[in-house]
């Protein structure tokens, strides 16, 4: 996969989780509106105990499938906004690019409203909520 084509790969699997034609207002586990208390400037909302399930089973699901293509992922760390595994110490994002896509894929994309971010800089992957989705909706509804 050429350089060029990395960044476009990683957007398609965030259009897909973070768009899907729904709201970008988060919902509760009842699917009703979520309150959201939290007055910091991050864009991932607490997770409920549903949410946290979802997304630990998805990422287990990945992870899985990175380390049957070769991939060495660390294991799941979980905090009460988001998920990680770390990366590879010498991972870039044009190697790692074509793995995540295809277990991505595999898996049918991250659960819906779900973002799956690949940050090399910070060798992990992070698979969270966001409080709204930060892609232009043009380039989301063209995905």
């Amino acid at each position: 996969m050429s350089r060029r084509l990395v960044p476009l790969a990683l957007l398609v699997l965030a259009a897909s989780a973070c768009g899907g034609g729904a709201s970008s207002e988060p919902a509760g586990d009842d699917g009703g509106p979520r309150a959201t208390t939290d007055s910091s400037d991050s864009n991932e909302i607490r997770l409920t105990r549903l949410e946290s399930l979802k997304l630990v089973h998805w990422a287990t699901s990945f992870r899985d499938c990175m380390i049957g293509r070769g991939v060495s992922l660390g294991p799941l760390e979980t905090t009460p906004t988001h998920i990680t595994m770390s990366l590879p110490d010498s991972a870039t994002a044009a190697d790692m690019a074509p793995d995540v896509t295809a277990c991505g894929t595999q898996l049918g994309d991250p659960p819906r409203r779900s973002s799956l971010q690949l940050r090399p800089d910070e060798s992990k992957i992070y698979l969270y909520l966001p409080k709204r989705c930060l892609l232009d909706e043009k380039v989301a509804a063209a995905s």
